[in-house]
């Protein structure tokens, strides 16, 4: 999964971070984040927690920097006004930015020319599967569970929630939307998949992304512009 970051227009970058690191590593990044960003992590409630969110927002200054040739100290993201993340440079075009984490794993993706969402889910985390899929499928979804074998919709039902997640960040308005209002493709391993997430909306791709361990499920969303699909590059850090 190693590979040097892409600098082509129209190609989407996605770096899965392994979050647990040395204290010293953990030292040096802490010094790479602004001062809003520490005063996040101060406040989170544990020492591993803090460690974790530590890396996970420094590494992003580091993808972001390598993207943009920048030193990290001076990469700014802030919301734009769909309430997606967007990286900001002067005399650059913005950058559409997506992070999502599950325990020791973070994963960010970076586009020049589109919006895009990620999300990276674990299974033991999935709550009971029928109970799940009442309160996130949309009826059809929930017809095409219920007709799989029981051992089968565990994990129709954590790549129903991960797509949708993905989505839903994507938009930049979050599951506050509506999970039900939502459709997404339920089958095992697509990649550039057109789907429709809405009637009479606009078609999306989704990608299911090969996770760095078991027991866990990502998936990665873009806007369609036109027929030509933008580069994915997977990479680690």
């Amino acid at each position: 999964m190693e590979s040097e970051l892409l600098e082509t227009n129209g190609s989407i970058d996605v770096v899965w971070l392994e979050l647990d690191q040395p204290a010293e590593i953990v030292d040096e990044l802490a010094r790479m984040l602004h001062p809003d960003e520490q005063r996040r992590v101060a406040r989170l409630a544990s020492p591993l927690e803090r460690s974790r969110a530590t890396v996970r927002l420094a590494r992003r200054r580091q993808v972001l920097s390598d993207i943009l040739s920048l030193p990290p100290e001076l990469i700014d993201t802030r919301p734009h006004s769909s309430g997606q993340p967007r990286c900001v440079a002067e005399s650059r075009e913005p950058l559409f930015i997506s992070a999502s984490h599950c325990e020791e794993v973070g994963l960010i993706a970076v586009a020049r020319d589109r919006t895009v969402g990620v999300d990276v889910e674990a299974t033991h985390e999935l709550p009971d599967p029928d109970q799940f899929a009442q309160w996130v499928a949309a009826v059809e979804e929930l017809h095409e569970i219920n007709e799989l074998e029981l051992g089968e919709r565990p994990s129709a039902c954590l790549r129903l929630w991960t797509r949708k997640e993905a989505y839903l960040k994507a938009t930049g308005r979050g599951i506050g939307e509506g999970m039900h209002q939502v459709r997404v493709p339920l089958e095992p391993g697509p990649w550039e998949l057109p789907f429709q997430p809405r009637p009479d909306g606009p078609d999306w791709l989704l990608f299911e992304l090969e996770t760095p361990r078991g027991g866990l499920n990502a998936s990665l969303v873009m806007a369609r512009h036109d027929s030509n699909v933008p580069r994915v590059t997977v990479t680690s850090r």
